[in-house]
Parts: structure tokens; sequence; C-alpha cells
């Protein structure tokens, strides 16, 4: 059974693609010590680190919230995630400190071995103006519904809709329109099905922390899918890479299920 920083797989998969990059992701950090993520990044040397959401935790009252993040949804949102933390302090699960220090260092180590770029996840809710300060400095590229070239992809970051209020489509068509390698950054597999209508080359996802618990390498439950998710771990149609990400924020503790930092390679076809 995994708790919060016992353990860190490095797993690989490799995808064929007219371009050759290796793409290190990292999902749900959660505020966690980021050392063992650390590690696998310096001894991979990949040339991108695609974060793909909830590295910070933004969603607590007392905190200053965008007046666009004072949505009904958003407040219930945060209310959920606050009895989930509650229950987990209470259940004595948690093994680390979470402290946004970590996120923070997380930036600066991870921009030192190579370019990072990060997409905005359902804890999210909102950025202080610390946290896009620290990401500048450190030269990581936040992409809120937004895109950026390297060396050849087009990488693009899809905001969770949990932040938005609604998928920005019109960054989709602009994105997808690229005759560029496209590299979609979203948090939330369950969006796969609707993203599949757009011609994306691979998008890079977690939000569901593999289901949680895994019982024959099968998720149980995922938010947003429900019991028996589909997507819940692995390559999916070569085109949808989920994550069982870095940390675990729920009070149920993983079981069968490791924390992971996912290393997709993309190799020419022969």
């Amino acid at each position: 059974m995994a708790k919060r920083g016992e353990s860190m797989e490095k797993t690989e998969y490799e995808i064929l693609s007219p371009v050759n990059c290796v793409i290190a992701l990292v999902t749900d950090l959660h505020e966690f010590d980021p050392e063992p993520v650390l590690e696998i990044l310096r001894e991979v040397k990949p040339d991108v680190i695609a974060v793909a959401g909830d590295t910070l935790e933004r969603h607590h009252r007392g905190e200053n919230l965008d007046k666009g993040d004072r949505s009904l949804a958003s407040r219930l949102i945060c209310a959920g995630i606050q009895v989930a933390e509650a229950l987990g302090a209470l259940l004595h699960l948690e093994s680390q400190a979470v402290h946004t220090q970590n996120a923070y260092r997380f930036f600066r180590e991870a921009g030192k071995i190579a370019p990072v770029v990060l997409s905005r996840g359902n804890h999210e809710l909102y950025l202080a103006d610390e946290d896009r300060t620290v990401m500048a400095e450190a030269g990581v590229s936040l992409l809120d519904n937004e895109s950026t070239a390297i060396g050849g992809i087009l990488f693009g970051g899809l905001t969770s809709r949990q932040v938005t209020g609604a998928l920005d489509t019109a960054f989709l068509e602009a994105f997808s329109a690229s005759p560029k390698y496209k590299v979609l950054l979203c948090h939330h597999p369950e969006y796969y099905p609707h993203l599949s209508q757009y011609p994306i080359d691979l998008i890079l996802s977690g939000h569901c922390h593999g289901g949680q618990i895994r019982v024959f390498g099968r998720g149980i439950f995922a938010p947003g899918q429900g019991l028996l998710p589909k997507y819940h771990h692995g390559v999916y149609d070569g085109h949808l890479v989920v994550s069982t990400g870095c940390a675990n924020t729920a009070p149920i503790p993983r079981w069968g299920n490791e924390p992971e930092v996912v290393i997709v390679s993309l190799s020419k076809k022969d």
C-alpha cells in the first residue's frame, strides 16, 4: 500500500510519431515533497517536462480568489476538496507535509533540467501573483488555454473546466489547426471523448490517481468517471496517456497503485 512519498515509479511508453522527443509527464504533485520526482527527472534528462495539473493547492478559505472564480460551482468544489483533506488528516493518512514551497522548489529544480510546460487542474482554481512570479523566474511556461512551440512540437494546455466553467473550444480549434505535431496537456482524462473529435496527436492527463485502488490492474473509481473508469492509467488509442500521478490527496489510501512519473518517448517511424 503506497502512502504519500513512500515510493515513486518510473513508467515508460514509446509512441510512434513524426518527431523524436522524450517527454516526462508529471501530474498531481499537490504540493508534496518533489524530490522523488526530481530524482527521476535528473536521471532521465527528458527533452521536455509536461506538468498536467494539480501541482498547487489553490482552493482554501481565506485565500484571495479572483472575481471570476467566485462561482457557486467553484465554491462547492473547494468545499468538497476541504472535506476530503479533513478526512485524510483525521484518519492520519498523510505521511508528509503539504506546502507551497514544495511546488516552488519543483518549478525551480525542474526548470534546470529541461523546458517545463504546465497546465491548470481542478485544484488550481486560481493562481496567486507569487505563483506566477516563481513560474516565470523558473522558466516554466504556463499554458492557460494557450500553446507554445518547443523543438518542432506545439504544446498546448487546456485549463480544467472546473476553473473556467466550460472548455475553451476556441483555443482547441486554433490549437488543433496547427500543422505541427500537437501535444495537449489536459488534466482530465474524462474529456477524451470530446477531445478525440479534434486532430490532436497526443493528450497527456492525470487527475484520477490511477483509480485510487487497483485490482488486477483495474482502477476502481475516478472523479468524473465514477466506478470502473474507462480511462484510469496507461495509453489509450495511441493518443491519450494517463498517469496515476505523483501524490495522494484522497482520504482513501492508494492500494496496488504506486505514484509515478511517466516517460513518453516519441519516436519516428522506420
